[in-house]
């Protein structure tokens, strides 16, 4: 099930956050992701999964023996049943397997056959009534400019890969002209960090505002905007460039010079070295913040001249033993300006252990 999980799309990165990704997080999801409530859409699937072949409810197989004893705990109750079902079903209602959805492809053997049987009506589209009746086929006049977060587990980061190559089939050639789709590490799109997150993840409005602004040049004045994101998708997951002039797009990177794991005593001072990098020449980095002790709480560092590439450094000492995710972050700007607005973040930590 974690391998399955995962080539749909969810990030490996979202483990940082597991309450959240789990559906325990009450703040966000209320009483969890438990419901017994029917699909409302399909009434006979919840029968059709517990006595049908082919389904779970009757596999001989580990998980098919799971899911029973899952519902033996749970009590056999139409409600649980309707619960327990209600997980799966995305395994018994493909799209075409020529509408680009490779996250399903596991759910097809060699010839694209489903693997599993299909109900005869499928979950209704959603996605038009939150998006105007927008019918995602990639046409579309103007320029776009798509922003999507490789730590999102609600608008997964292959999602967008989906919609770029609905653009392209739509505009061929033409499509290099009109649209980019900017990937940012370390983001999500729940706003501004605030405490656990805070330890792991950047303010991604910069990236947005960076957007909106290259966009607007990019229609008004014909200044064309950087291009998108290199990376590749392997097994679900969309995997950027390593470095900043192979990932192009319009994150900065940046990446600890020391080691990955430190171990010290209380004390002891501790160098710390990164190096960062902004995609373009013309770009610069304009701050640099660091997190000694891994609780989300940044203080500003010393960045002595804003360029395009720069390695910065800090020394700090820990008193009390412990294991410190220390972080630094920092700032990239298109015209080397240091006021915040527009400015795309990056992040990169290590552990260091200090031992009693």
């Amino acid at each position: 099930m974690l391998t399955e999980l995962h080539a749909l799309g969810i990030p490996w990165k979202a483990w940082e956050n597991p309450e959240y990704l789990l559906g325990y997080d009450a703040q966000c999801y209320g009483t969890g992701l438990d419901s017994d409530a029917p699909l409302a859409y399909d009434p006979s699937y919840v029968d059709d999964f517990w006595n049908a072949d082919g389904y779970l409810g009757t596999e001989d197989s580990p998980l098919g023996e799971r899911v029973r004893s899952e519902l033996t705990e749970m009590g056999d109750t139409i409600g649980h049943r309707w619960n327990i079902a209600k997980r799966f079903a995305y395994r018994y209602q493909l799209p075409p397997a020529n509408a680009g959805w490779v996250a399903l492809d596991q759910f097809r053997d060699e010839d694209g056959a489903p693997l599993y049987p299909q109900r005869p009506v499928g979950e209704p589209d959603f996605s038009r009534t939150v998006s105007g009746n927008a019918a995602f086929d990639g046409a579309f006049d103007g320029k776009m400019i798509v922003v999507s977060n490789l730590y999102d587990t609600d608008a997964l980061p292959l999602h967008a890969d989906w919609y770029r190559k609905r653009v392209e089939a739509a505009k061929g050639a033409a499509a290099a002209d009109d649209y980019r789709l900017y990937y940012i590490d370390h983001a999500d799109h729940q706003g501004p960090p605030a405490g656990e997150r805070a330890k792991y993840l950047i303010d991604s409005t910069g990236s947005v505002e960076r957007a909106l602004l290259d966009v607007a040049h990019w229609a008004e004045d014909g200044i064309a905007a950087p291009a998108s994101t290199e990376y590749e998708i392997t097994d679900g997951q969309v995997v950027v460039a390593p470095t900043a002039r192979q990932r192009e797009g319009i994150q900065p990177t940046v990446d600890f010079v020391s080691d990955r794991v430190i171990h010290v005593r209380p004390g002891q001072p501790v160098p710390l070295i990164a190096s960062a990098r902004t995609p373009h020449d013309g770009e610069s980095i304009v701050s640099v913040e660091w997190d000694f002790e891994g609780d989300g709480a940044y203080v500003p560092g010393e960045l002595r001249t804003p360029k395009g590439a720069v390695t910065v450094k800090a020394t700090h000492s820990f008193t009390t033993p412990g294991t410190y995710f220390v972080a630094v972050k920092v700032t990239a700007d298109a015209e080397g300006n240091p006021s915040g607005f527009a400015g795309v973040q990056n992040i990169d930590r290590i552990r260091v252990i200090v031992e009693g």
